[in-house]
């Protein structure tokens, strides 16, 4: 099972214009800052290690749901297959870098048990058009 943890920080800067994050002392207060979470994604083809980061969730719930939802997806293929998991963590590490959401659940374990390639997600196919679209 992947590891992975939820925090709570802000972008709230000391006198010499450091960022504060987690030791800030408003934190204190539960309405200053925003949630997150972290986890460690499968290493990638080249076996890179690949933490992960998003943040912007108004309560450690929705930060939780979120990250639950990643435990969710790197718990479909079985312990021995590699290459799935490698490309689900994929599917993840791109949808938190554009900021979009999360793959499904169980569109991508229906994948996986019929043994389509989860890298070709439809979903994915509709975002780069849509991208093409406004460049």
């Amino acid at each position: 099972m992947a590891l992975g943890s939820t925090y709570r920080r802000c972008s709230c800067r000391d006198e010499a214009g450091r960022e504060l994050g987690a030791a800030c002392p408003k934190l204190k207060n539960s309405r200053h800052g925003q949630w997150a979470f972290r986890i460690e994604l499968p290493p990638d083809e080249n076996g890179t290690r690949r933490p992960r980061r998003r943040a912007g969730f108004e309560s450690a719930t929705k930060a939780q749901d979120q990250l639950d939802q990643v435990r969710d997806l790197l718990a479909i293929p079985e312990e021995d297959d590699d290459e799935t998991r490698r490309k689900i963590g994929d599917l993840i590490a791109e949808a938190i870098a554009r900021k979009a959401k999360l793959p499904d659940v169980e569109e991508t374990r229906r994948l996986v048990k019929v043994g389509a390639d989860v890298a070709d997600d439809p979903l994915m196919a509709e975002v780069l058009v849509a991208f093409l679209a406004a460049k």
